[in-house]
């Protein structure tokens, strides 16, 4: 399964590196450490490689790229301005569907511990950032995913009928 460890660990090297940027920025030295080290460690970092799952891939580094840019945002390094975040939200939800239905909530999450933590400046950038966020994420469901929606009302209504059948069972 793995051929050659050293070069997959070649291809995950900026993921490894956003990795110890997050820790760093956030914590300390030897957190990110820990952190660089556990996701090259661990085989489900180089699993995707292994099956050639690139999509999911992109939008991992999509999100590490995210959180990153929203740390240095949150420390005021970089401006909450919504120009350059609101494409960067809209390429983060585009990037793959499981991005929108797995790490928005963890973003969300970790905006509102953010958001707490911080003082007024802060939570005024925060409240900027979820503001791109939600643009953002208006702008590829008007351009991109209302296409499909046809195909999530039948999925939606589908899942509705077996759940109404299997509580038929129950009772």
């Amino acid at each position: 399964l793995l051929d050659d460890p050293w070069e997959q660990l070649s291809d995950v090297w900026w993921l490894v590196l956003l990795f110890w940027f997050l820790g760093r920025q956030v914590l300390d030295v030897r957190a990110s450490c820990w952190a660089a080290l556990l996701y090259a460690a661990f085989p489900i970092a180089l699993s995707a490689f292994w099956f050639g799952i690139y999509a999911n891939l992109f939008a991992n580094g999509v999100v590490l790229l995210v959180a990153a840019a929203l740390v240095l945002t949150w420390q005021g390094r970089l401006s909450a301005s919504p120009l350059p975040w609101i494409p960067l939200f809209a390429l983060l939800f585009l990037a793959h569907f499981g991005t929108v239905i797995l790490w928005g909530p963890v973003l969300l999450v970790w905006g509102g511990l953010l958001y707490r933590r911080g003082g007024f400046v802060q939570r005024q950038r925060l409240r900027w950032l979820f503001l791109s966020g939600v643009a953002g994420l208006i702008l590829v469901t008007v351009l991109y995913y209302s296409y499909f929606s046809d195909f999530f009302a039948g999925m939606g209504a589908a899942l509705g009928m077996a759940l109404d059948e299997g509580s038929g069972d129950v009772g």
